[in-house]
């Protein structure tokens, strides 16, 4: 099963219309489980793993910023695991269909991060793009 993200690092607040997935096949291979496989690539600081999640080409989007490319979004994650990234918790705050095959979810990411003998919390709220391909997201 391969699960391609599309977009991350919307480091805003996005309001969002709650669909659950449309059918049983969609809800036992949603989207939504797919963000516990990419916060697992990234806690583990694999950036190859974090590589295959994404489409050959995604669009990439910080609130100010011009679009960043697939490298960028490697080494934002990984300077998080260089500075001590030890727990990252995804909660999906809202999702939405917004056409078929095509599915956004808002997530609360939650970062726990090991500095000077302390864990600090870091709160970041990321929107992810899922394209359908085949019966997996």
């Amino acid at each position: 099963m391969k699960t391609r993200l599309l977009c991350a690092a919307l480091l805003i607040s996005s309001a969002a219309v709650f669909a659950p997935p449309s059918t049983n096949a969609q809800a036992a291979n949603s989207a939504v489980l797919q963000v516990d496989v990419w916060r697992r690539a990234v806690l583990a600081g694999e950036p190859g793993a974090l590589a295959s999640l994404y489409t050959d080409s995604p669009r990439i989007f910080s609130p100010g910023q011009t679009p960043s490319n697939l490298k960028s979004e490697l080494e934002y994650w990984a300077s998080w695991k260089a500075r001590g990234l030890k727990t990252l918790a995804a909660d999906v705050q809202s999702q939405q269909e917004p056409q078929p095959g095509f599915h956004v979810l808002v997530i609360q990411l939650t970062l726990g991060v090991s500095e000077s003998g302390a864990t600090n919390k870091y709160y970041l709220t990321v929107g992810q793009g899922y394209m359908e391909q085949g019966a997996n997201w």
